[in-house]
């Protein structure tokens, strides 16, 4: 439409005036133009993660009873215990085997 209005145009001031209007629409097509590339480029290494989630009850959600809670740490410190006692039998078994064997072999040079 600015060429067809150029056409038409009667004096210089007219001319420059359209063609003002013409380098700004130009500019402002290649400035959206570079826009719209960039964000091609950007979303052509795009990953969109999702999770789906069943719904679920409303009681699914509530916070448990205290009595469960206390029952589900008591659960815990006791594993956490049979680990730790269960731990201290291995880092001690080869210290007692190592001194039952120095035993024995004291215990026959000293009868000799």
């Amino acid at each position: 439409q600015l060429n067809l209005i150029m056409t038409k145009a009667r004096n210089v001031e007219e001319i420059l005036a359209v063609q003002n209007e013409l380098g700004r629409v130009r500019e402002e097509i290649e400035r959206l133009t570079g826009r719209l590339q960039y964000l091609q480029r950007r979303t052509d290494f795009s990953d969109i993660y999702f999770a789906v989630v069943a719904p679920g009850n409303e009681q699914d959600d509530a916070a448990p009873s205290p009595f469960i809670e206390a029952l589900r740490r008591l659960g815990r410190q006791l594993w956490d215990s049979v680990a730790g006692l269960l731990a201290f039998i291995v880092t001690v078994t080869p210290w007692i085997a190592f001194a039952v064997l120095i035993f024995l072999v004291g215990r026959s040079w000293w009868r000799k």
